[in-house]
C-alpha cells in the first residue's frame, strides 16, 4: 500500500532557477552583441565597395560592348550609382557614407575612363566608404586612363590615392 499514497513531486523550474538563467543569457547577450555589431558594420562596408567596384565594371564593360560612352554618377549624399548602361540597374548603398575624388565620369568604347566632357582625369579616381558604426574604411582606386581598379583598406581622411592601402583580402 505504500506505493498508492506517495506524494507526486511539482515538476518544472522555480522561480529562482528562471532567474539566474535569464541573468546568464542576459551577461552572455551584453558580451556578445557589439562584436556582432561592429562585424555586421564591417561586413555592410565591404559589401558596398564590392557593390561599387561591380558598378563599375559593368559600365565599364556595357561601353565596351556596345561601342557607346557610358556615363556614369556617384552620389556621395545619398550614397547612390547611377547610370543609363548600368543593366542590373543603379545602386542605392544603404548605411554607410561614400567620399569619392570624382563624382561623374564616363567610359569610352575602349573602356578608358574620362570626365563626362570626355577631357582626360589628370587624378586616379579614388572611392572612399565609411560607416558611422565602424572605423573600418576600405577604399577603391580607379587608374586613368585605363580603368583598371584595386582595393584596399583606406587610412586617411580624404580621398587620396596614396592613403589607400591594399589589403591582403583584396
Amino acid at each position: 500500500m505504500w506505493r498508492f499514497n506517495a506524494r507526486v513531486t511539482e515538476a518544472g523550474f522555480s522561480l529562482i532557477e528562471m532567474v539566474v538563467v535569464v541573468l546568464v543569457v542576459g551577461i552572455l547577450s551584453a558580451i556578445a552583441a557589439p562584436g556582432f555589431l561592429g562585424m555586421y558594420s564591417r561586413t555592410r562596408v565591404n559589401q558596398s565597395l564590392v557593390e561599387i567596384q561591380g558598378a563599375l565594371q559593368e559600365a565599364q564593360r556595357q561601353a565596351m560592348r556596345t561601342s557607346t560612352p557610358c556615363n556614369l554618377s556617384l552620389n556621395t549624399s545619398t550614397s547612390a550609382i547611377t547610370g543609363a548602361c548600368l543593366v542590373t540597374g543603379n545602386r542605392t548603398l544603404s548605411r554607410v557614407a561614400i567620399r569619392s575624388s570624382a563624382t561623374a565620369m564616363r567610359f569610352n568604347i575602349k573602356g578608358a575612363v574620362s570626365n563626362t566632357d570626355g577631357s582626360a582625369m589628370t587624378q586616379p579616381v579614388t572611392v572612399v566608404i565609411s560607416s558611422p558604426t565602424t572605423s573600418l574604411q576600405r577604399c577603391l582606386v580607379m587608374s586613368v586612363p585605363l580603368g583598371l581598379i584595386r582595393t584596399g583598406v583606406y587610412s586617411g581622411t580624404g580621398t587620396l590615392e596614396a592613403s589607400c592601402v591594399p589589403s591582403n583580402g583584396s
